[in-house]
Parts: C-alpha cells; structure tokens; sequence
C-alpha cells in the first residue's frame, strides 16, 4: 500500500491512536515509579531505538485501547437502540400526523433527484375525509354503493402506500446523512482526536481507582471534561438517529447539492 496517497485526515485518526497509549505508559509509572527509567538505562539500546520502541509502543497500545472502548461504545448503542425499538415501536407512516417526508422542499429535491422512480406526490387522506366521502357514498343509488367504498377504499391505500415509500426514501437519508461516506478535514482530525483522548480519559480514571498517584485534582479536571464531552457527543448522536426531524436540513442541503432545483 502506498501510504503517500493515503488522505492525510484520515491517517491523523490513527497517529491519534498514541493519546492513550501515552496516558497508559503514564499509568504505569505512576503505579511502578522508575519502570521508563530503568529502560532508557539499558546498554544494549540506543537512545533513537529505545523512543522508537517507545513510540510503536504507544500506538499499539493506544489504537487497541481505542478500539476496544469504539466496540464498547457500539455494542452499548446497539443494545439499547435494539431495546428502544421493543419498547417503543414506530407506528406506520400513515399514522403519524406530521412527518418531513411530507415538507414540500425536500419532495421537490427528492423528485428531481429519483427521476421516475419517485413516487407519487400525494397527501394523505385525512380521517376527516374519508369520513365524510364515505357518509357521500350512503347518498349514491344502491347499485353504486359498493363501488363506490371499494374505490374509495384503494384510493386511501394507494396514498398510504405512496406515504410510506417516501418515509422510506427519508430513512434513507437520514442514515446517509448521519454517516456521511465523505467528511472534511477538521471533521477527521476532531473525531480523531476526541475518540482517543476521550479513551485516554476513561482509563486513567478507571487507574485512579487502584493508583493514589492520580488522584489529583489537575488529573480530575481534564478527565471529566473529556468524558463529559463524550457524553454529550453520544446523547447528541442518540437524539439525532431518534428523530427524523434532525436531519430535515441537512437532507435538504444535501439533495440540493446533488440535484439543485432551477
């Protein structure tokens, strides 16, 4: 592979990876005090080969630590995204009352956009209606009746049908926009660097339950604002993925880039 063609943004996600494995070396010197400087004492060693092992020792160590705490993270999601779903259902599109599948801006993008193979740009037959063309057709000779409910009927059909598709079309952009396949620089080496100084965090953390040696309030400080920024990136992400309506925007953006109206 050739790392020179290789997108800078993205390798800084990797290079990222030495934050806990610095926080991990520190850890252990605090918890065995001497333990770096007995190895930089070795004779056999020379000084640019002791901090390269060094260094490849920080990566490995960090990028597997992140990982690890990533795969957590996701199982966590996972779960609860699995127990959400039991517990709270989403109901079919046709019987939610206000959804953005139905704004009128992302439709006409949307539309430009799938060509053909849109569906239909029909609204739903309120209750209300239906009720009222259903009492209309009581008025209808009786020969004319039956017809005239069974037509009524797949009439109501064939708009919850075409709801439904493009609710389907919206849950697809609304993952799509979620999970961009292309993001900018600073959005590569932000994540980059919250995910691992994030993992950093939480280790040392844990460590100070068992090391004395970090329980210091500069140690406390920057640990829980970091886990509290992960918190909050988490919450952020779980409310964005719950509701529809959070990424009306962006889809609209998004659809406009690819298919700008006139």
């Amino acid at each position: 592979m050739d790392w020179t063609k290789y997108p800078l943004e993205k390798l800084f996600i990797f290079i990222a990876g030495v934050c806990p494995g610095i926080a991990a070396f520190v850890v252990l010197e605090l918890s065995r005090p001497g333990t770096f400087n007995r190895f930089f004492t070795l004779p056999f060693l020379g000084y640019r080969t002791k901090l390269t092992i060094l260094i490849i020792a920080a990566f490995v160590i960090g990028y597997t630590m992140t990982t690890f705490f990533r795969g957590i993270l996701g199982a966590i999601g996972g779960v609860y995204g699995t127990w959400l779903i039991k517990k709270h259902p989403s109901p079919p599109s046709f019987e939610i009352q206000l959804g953005p599948w139905r704004d009128p801006r992302w439709r006409a993008l949307l539309k430009r956009h799938l060509g053909s193979q849109s569906p239909a740009d029909s609204m739903l037959m309120t209750a209300e209606v239906f009720k009222m063309r259903m009492e209309m057709a009581k008025y209808l000779p009786h020969h004319e009746q039956a017809a005239a409910v069974a037509n009524l009927n797949l009439e109501k059909l064939n708009l919850e049908i075409n709801d439904s598709q493009w609710s389907q079309w919206y849950d697809y952009y609304h993952e799509k926009v979620l999970q961009p396949e292309e993001t900018d620089v600073l959005s590569h080496v932000r994540w980059g660097l919250n995910i691992n100084l994030e993992t950093a965090a939480l280790f040392i953390l844990i460590g100070s339950y068992y090391i004395p040696n970090l329980r210091h309030w500069w140690v406390f400080v920057p640990t829980i604002v970091w886990l509290c920024l992960l918190a909050a990136e988490e919450y952020s992400i779980l409310k964005k993925y719950t509701d529809p309506w959070s990424t009306l925007s962006a889809q609209i953006k998004y659809l406009g880039s690819i298919s700008p109206l006139n």
